[in-house]
């Protein structure tokens, strides 16, 4: 899929959305995926008609920044929803502010400072998917932010050598972020980042493995296992992370 004649006439004369459909940023299988840069400043109004998505009230009296970002979201999704032949392409606001995925469908989006990306599943046995985009911690703030968000075990690796602190910081903190989305939409309960520890990391391959904390909320819903998540850095500055579950909770759906 690409962006179509006389939207990407209108798109591209304005240097909006740049398609990047060829990129498969987390290689997992049974899931749709689509990613894309974006560029504020080329944003207008009118995108939402020429690329036929629903803008919400909501968005009315929003910043052009957020309504980029909301719209280039929306594309990416809609995108991934094509190729798994929905006819319904659009993901409505929940009440809690999450996406709303159509029935037999689990997704996530996200955006950060000009990249956006959507993945989408109707595989059966994943009961999970969550994705983040970050730009890089700068290294002041890793000193700042890491005991909010790093375990004691998890502080040794921002002395490991293999990357830089400050890759390492965005990559455990982006982990948990996406952990996050893909276990919200079963719990539907907030947790924080104690929920799970990041046991090992893997340049060659660019994957994590993590383990879930048994005393947390999270423990009711997820057995101990090792769990893995995938990430892909888009940019020098960026860096984007995937988290697939797979099998039956605790807890049940």
């Amino acid at each position: 899929m690409a962006i179509h004649d006389t939207a990407a006439t209108a798109l591209n004369s304005d240097n909006f959305l740049s398609d990047e459909d060829s990129s498969i940023w987390w290689p997992v299988r049974s899931i749709e995926q689509h990613s894309l840069s974006f560029h504020t400043g080329g944003y207008h109004d009118d995108f939402f008609s020429i690329l036929g998505i629903e803008r919400p009230d909501t968005l009315d009296r929003a910043v052009p920044k957020r309504k980029a970002e909301f719209l280039a979201g929306r594309y990416c999704a809609r995108e991934v929803l094509l190729r798994l032949g929905e006819k319904k392409t659009f993901v409505d606001i929940c009440a809690d502010r999450q996406p709303g995925w159509p029935g037999g469908i689990i997704g996530s989006i996200s955006h950060s400072n000009g990249r956006a990306a959507a993945i989408a599943s109707r595989d059966k046995s994943i009961v999970g998917v969550g994705i983040d985009i970050e730009d890089l911690v700068a290294p002041r703030l890793v000193e700042e932010l890491h005991p909010q968000v790093l375990n004691s075990s998890e502080r040794q690796w921002l002395n490991w050598g293999e990357l830089d602190p400050a890759i390492v910081f965005t990559l455990i903190f982006s982990i948990k972020e996406s952990f996050f989305k893909a276990l919200y939409p079963l719990v539907r309960r907030f947790f924080g980042f104690d929920a799970i520890s990041i046991s090992a990391i893997e340049p060659n391959s660019r994957r994590a493995h993590f383990s879930i904390n048994p005393q947390s909320i999270v423990g009711e819903f997820l057995p101990s296992a090792d769990y893995t998540a995938h990430y892909h850095q888009p940019s020098e500055n960026s860096l984007a992370t995937c988290v697939v579950i797979a099998g039956e909770t605790q807890g049940g759906r």
